[in-house]
């Protein structure tokens, strides 16, 4: 069960440093070139996710996508059909 929240939370801590453009930030802090405007990221509200497969570990990080009101969609295999997730 540990394993299963480290997974979760580097899911979505993927999700928030692609939103922020934090590697971008960290390579220019580390050359000197540091342009904050450059980084201010994207906002998460009213935004859509994709979820692939929606087994333990998507729908943990579907849950807590929606917390920032985030339109989650997902794919799963069996089916073969886009949903909404609903809970």
């Amino acid at each position: 069960m540990n394993r299963l929240i480290k997974k979760k939370k580097k899911k979505t801590g993927f999700l928030f440093g692609i939103c922020r453009s934090i590697p971008n930030a960290v390579s220019s802090l580390k050359t000197g070139a540091w342009q904050r405007s450059a980084f201010m990221g994207e906002e998460l509200n009213g935004k859509t996710l994709a979820v692939i497969g929606l087994g333990r570990i998507g729908r943990e990080v579907a849950h807590r996508m929606q917390a920032f009101n985030m339109k989650v969609r997902f794919f799963f295999f069996r089916s073969k059909n886009i949903f909404e997730f609903l809970q």
